[in-house]
């Protein structure tokens, strides 16, 4: 029976989004998109937590070991996201830190001094019945009667109709931005459909384009931004690896490979110190979600700017602290 091999075998793929604007509809219900990671979740008397590429997860987050506790109408099958709090906002930067620890003690300190919550939006399992073929509304409704909401987990709120309202408030608030579900939609695990649609909060911005990282596009790998800062001084800001056209990798690779020059910031940093840089810097625009410690999050390269001086690509004083 398909609903006992759903369960035993833990494999399942989460249903995805696809990419849409913001819009008002009675036929939608709106959520909010959680900045952490998506996590699948088994539970019974104990536990497994599995990854969107299906990896075990189990072991990084000591604080969810308690979940059947919090679970009625064993076994069950839940879908979420793993977020860490900042400031009472999610923050995908704290969740990064404790993203590569792999010793259990310090996993466990963490645990307890800055949990993670599992914000649940979905359950495709329960009490030995799949639900992938149940409209999402009822789904919702079962949930609720399934999870105790807690400090360790709790059910995602979500509201009807409107949409664009709520995506404008979400983003104003600083969060990721929202999700529509198609109330009657079924369950398609691993792939991306109409009925669900996101809306993110995206950012677009002109770096200094300084060089570029070899790769398998055409010879490049990602481009290497930067932006001038009040002494005139080319700051790092990150890469970006998406976005590109044959043509624009040709294009790219050509030009700083002609106008070769010398490594342009003041700190070594050490993911681009294989890079090729060039003596005459290009403008680019770049599309992302947000800037954090580690660069540009989701970065998308949209093209060159031939009508702007590089050094106009200045660091905003509300980004420099």
């Amino acid at each position: 029976m398909m609903s006992n091999d759903l369960f035993a075998k833990k494999n399942l793929k989460p249903m995805l989004a696809l990419r849409h604007d913001p819009f008002d509809s009675e036929d939608y219900m709106y959520e909010i998109k959680w900045d952490g990671i998506r996590c699948l979740a088994y539970i019974d008397e104990k536990t497994v937590l599995k990854s969107r590429n299906n990896r075990d997860i189990t072991f990084e987050y000591p604080e969810f070991e308690g979940l059947s506790g919090l679970v009625n109408n064993h076994p069950v099958i839940l879908d979420g996201e793993i977020v860490v709090m900042k400031n009472g906002m999610p923050s995908f930067h704290e969740w990064q830190k404790r993203s590569s620890i792999k010793d259990r003690n310090k996993l466990i300190r963490i645990a307890q001094t800055n949990p993670a919550t599992y914000v649940v939006f979905d359950i495709v399992y329960s009490k030995g019945r799949e639900l992938l073929s149940i409209p999402l509304k009822e789904r919702k409704d079962i949930l609720q009667d399934t999870v105790i909401n807690s400090k360790t987990m709790v059910v995602s709120d979500y509201i009807f109709d409107k949409g664009i309202e709520f995506y404008n408030a979400a983003v104003s608030r600083g969060l990721e931005g929202v999700v529509a579900k198609k109330t009657d939609s079924p369950y398609v695990p691993g792939k991306r459909t109409n009925y669900w649609l996101k809306f993110k909060k995206v950012i677009e911005e002109d770096f200094v384009a300084c060089g570029y990282l070899r790769g398998k596009m055409w010879g490049l790998g990602s481009l290497i931004l930067g932006l001038y800062d009040d002494n005139e001084k080319l700051v790092y800001q990150g890469t970006v690896g998406t976005g590109f056209s044959r043509e624009d990798c040709e294009m790219l690779v050509e030009h700083f490979n002609l106008t070769h020059g010398e490594y342009p910031f003041e700190n070594n940093i050490k993911e681009i110190s294989s890079g090729i840089f060039g003596a005459a810097y290009l403008v680019c625009t770049v599309e992302f979600l947000e800037k954090g410690e580690s660069g540009l999050r989701h970065a998308s390269f949209k093209g060159v700017r031939s009508d702007k001086d590089p050094r106009e690509c200045i660091i905003r004083r509300d980004e420099n602290g």
